[in-house]
């Protein structure tokens, strides 16, 4: 059977594929998209847990026996990786019930109310009837809910959102109260389903019912923790009194399962309420204080709000809890005393915790320091005098050999030649990826654990090409990734380097959370993807369903870019009104706080550095905006025909680091090692040094003796990062002129740096004709 969700429908329904819609990222590491075909359309799941995803399998077909409303599983790959389920639509009940959520005052329309105890009324379905003749081994990650899970849980509550909200605990008291709460939740044996995850995001309505998704999770569990996920979930805001009718109508439904003693019903499921907000927290400090995800961040207040209600009215019930209950109350004042309570709604999403510091996962490791080494095995494995017993050791010699040419034997791992020649093989980029897979979840584990020393040895013939390679990408790898400080030693070479520890805050909340500003490029003739763009701008040439600017805008707006301008030129009105049918909702966008102004470049096309001159008070306004005093110094650039999968918020973060370093920062440049005949050229350092077409052999570049052997080569993507101070450097430039060019007048001044895309990066120039663009653009755009 075929492994990837397209071979996997065309082989069930035998159809044509006509479009594929990837769904936006979420808590999740599985890939969900859409399938177009002739006549179906099914949603497919790509996940990397094989037995994650052949729980979901299982389930979904035993609850579809059940005549429970899941998605039906169509097919699978052999190797589970992959599987096909019925398409549910596209409303969730969380999505439905907006109109309502955001009314002021918050008032639940009848209708919503109806939508919300039919769901509800299903529930103890999934628990019992669901339960029943079921193989809980089949569950995942484990089949029962245990002492294990609920004390990982409150410990994932401490590390990842108490500790960095500030507040200072006795450790040993607050295990003490952790445990007697787990007592409490395990009290009673049970055999019921536990959903895990019932929440009004997975649950979706189809015809006017409820469809339930996301169930991979579930084990055999007490009926109250979901109750509690659902009735008390932090960003559906539920009104107290509705909070109540929901707590009665599963009881009603409940009654048909087992008899209810009410007191001892409500005073149960209060102890599974604050476990909830506890485990919840956690997640909401992991995902967006850590992750920087927009979704988690956001619903921190209403967390915190959640917690306090509750608090206030459950003090007789957790009275067996005593310290637990003073250290939340201490965390929530913490936290809102940090800022004004007028802001509370947008500061405590965005608090930087830990002292206002930015947080990297190295704050529960600072002292480990990372040991990495190459060698030869001729002279014999390095001492580990850490008295730890060496750690990993891995063997290079199953590549390729550099060495064995006399045009490399002088070089080593860390010239480009060598490294060229070693990734243009591909052996080394497999080997580094497993590397990679083994060592993150090792130093991981040791941060979380407080260690100080771990040891990677890389061996080769010579102890010069392969292993020096491994052992450079490791050391950046881990230093990128965790911040921790790392020793790499070429002991052949008789190099040793010391990166320093991350330890010390990158970034102050005023940098990395002020809102951000993004200038689109869209002015454009479209040349390239003639005779579409004649009669539209390339911006509203459509790519996979969606305009090339919507594409744009909506990855801008899942990255928290509050301010957009977009420079028009050609077919300019085209694009002034599908901004303003963005942003009032008429073409549905990702983000309505986005705030859209467009730079009429009409009556001249002023090329890339040009339009980003022209547009100087329109982008030094929008800069201007603060939030709370926050201001930022920079701006993004990027090109509307660009598409791709970039981590907007990662590369922010490394421009930030950049600009702490270099008081003469100007620029961050996204690049990649994807082919091209245009190159910019790097130092060692990775600072930008000039520019070359392979084809022609044309270089730029202010440094007269550069020697472009010795230079790194990377494709630029059309993503960059703009320091302010740019438009000052512009003033004596004309009106039209590339950004390029004139980042290649700076270098000699300013630092401009290429920050290099992550291995998974995907990225497509759609600025060129091609047979699907001219299929998809058939019709004329009227506006």
């Amino acid at each position: 059977m075929s492994n990837t969700p397209e071979s996997l429908f065309k082989s069930l329904t035998n159809e044509n594929i006509l479009k594929v819609e990837k769904f936006p990222s979420s808590g999740s590491n599985r890939k969900y998209s859409r399938i177009i075909g002739e006549n179906s359309t099914i949603v497919s799941s790509i996940g990397t847990s094989v037995e994650e995803n052949k729980a979901f399998i299982s389930l979904s077909r035993h609850f579809k026996q059940c005549g429970l409303n899941v998605p039906l599983v169509l097919a699978h790959s052999e190797d589970y990786k992959v599987y096909l389920q019925e398409d549910l639509g596209n409303l969730s009940l969380f999505d439905a019930l907006s109109s309502s959520r955001n009314k002021e005052p918050m008032q639940y329309s009848k209708e919503d109310k109806d939508l919300l105890f039919k769901t509800i009324k299903k529930l103890p379905q999934f628990q019992f009837e669901g339960a029943r003749n079921l193989d809980f081994s089949v569950c995942y990650p484990q089949s029962e809910f245990d002492e294990r899970t609920i004390i990982n849980d409150c410990n994932y509550f401490k590390y990842c959102f108490l500790k960095p909200s500030g507040v200072d605990f006795n450790e040993n008291k607050l295990d003490n109260d952790f445990y007697a709460l787990s007592a409490k939740l395990l009290e009673e044996a049970t055999d019921t389903f536990m959903y895990r995850d019932f929440q009004s995001r997975n649950v979706m309505i189809k015809n006017g019912e409820p469809y339930f998704i996301d169930f991979q999770g579930g084990r055999k569990g007490p009926i109250y923790y979901d109750l509690a996920s659902f009735v008390w979930q932090a960003r559906s805001k539920f009104p107290i009194s509705l909070k109540e009718e929901l707590v009665m109508h599963y009881v009603e439904a409940l009654k048909k399962y087992e008899v209810v003693d009410n007191i001892k019903f409500r005073k149960r499921l209060s102890y599974f309420v604050l476990f909830r907000m506890l485990q919840t927290l956690g997640a909401y400090g992991y995902r967006g204080w850590f992750e920087r995800k927009k979704h988690f961040l956001d619903s921190i207040p209403f967390a915190l709000e959640n917690l306090r209600e509750y608090l206030s009215e459950n003090t007789q019930n957790l009275s067996f809890l005593p310290y637990l209950k003073t250290v939340l109350l201490s965390m929530i004042e913490t936290l809102e005393q940090k800022f004004n309570e007028k802001d509370k709604s947008e500061n405590i999403s965005s608090l930087s915790p830990a002292k206002n510091e930015f947080i990297t996962p190295n704050m529960y490791g600072e002292d480990l320091t990372v040991r990495i080494n190459s060698f030869s095995y001729m002279k014999g494995i390095p001492e580990d005098n850490s008295g730890n017993g060496g750690g990993y050791v891995f063997d290079c010699r199953g590549m390729h050999n550099p060495g064995r040419y006399e045009i490399y034997r002088s070089l080593t791992g860390m010239d480009t030649p060598v490294i060229d020649f070693l990734e243009r093989i591909g052996e080394i980029e497999v080997f580094m990826d497993a590397i990679y897979k083994l060592s993150d979840p090792h130093v991981e584990c040791y941060i979380r654990r407080g260690f100080t020393s771990l040891m990677f040895s890389f061996g080769c013939t010579g102890g010069r090409h392969r292993s020096v390679y491994a052992a450079e990408h490791l050391a950046a790898h881990i230093s990128e990734k965790y911040g921790v400080r790392i020793i790499l030693e070429h002991r052949e070479q008789n190099i040793k380097k010391i990166i320093a520890s991350k330890k010390v805050p990158l970034h102050t909340s005023a940098d990395l959370f002020a809102p951000r500003t993004a200038f689109v490029l869209a002015a454009g003739l479209g040349t390239r993807l003639r005779p579409i763009t004649n009669d539209r701008p390339k911006a509203l040439v459509k790519y996979h369903g969606k305009y090339l600017i919507e594409h744009v805008l909506n990855k801008l707006g899942a990255s928290g870019f509050s301010n957009v301008v977009v420079n028009v030129h050609h077919f300019a009105g085209q694009i002034i009104s599908f901004v303003h049918k963005y942003q009032t909702g008429v073409v549905s966008g990702i983000s309505a706080d986005m705030h859209i102004t467009c730079s009429d470049e009409t009556d001249l096309l002023r090329n890339t550095g040009g339009g980003i001159k022209h547009a100087e008070k329109i982008i030094r306004k929008k800069l201007g905006t603060s939030v709370n005093g926050m201001e930022s110094k920079a701006f993004l650039v990027y090109n509307v025909d660009i598409v791709s999968n970039i981590d907007l918020d990662w590369f922010w973060a490394r421009h930030l680091e950049y600009s702490r370093a270099y008081t003469n920062m100007l620029a961050t440049l996204l690049v990649s090692k994807r082919k091209s005949s245009r190159y910019l050229l790097f130092d060692t350092s990775m600072r930008l040094v000039g520019w070359t077409n392979v084809n022609t052999g044309e270089i730029k570049s202010p440094f007269k003796n550069i020697d472009i052997e010795k230079c790194s080569k990377y494709a630029f993507s059309g993503i960059h990062i703009i320091s302010l101070k740019v438009f000052d450097l512009m003033k004596n430039y004309p009106e039209d002129f590339s950004i390029i060019d004139f980042y290649l007048d700076m270098v000699s001044d300013y630092s401009i740096f290429g920050c290099k895309a992550t291995r998974d990066f995907e990225w497509e120039d759609v600025g060129k004709i091609n047979k699907h663009l001219i299929e998809e653009n058939n019709g004329l755009i009227k506006f």
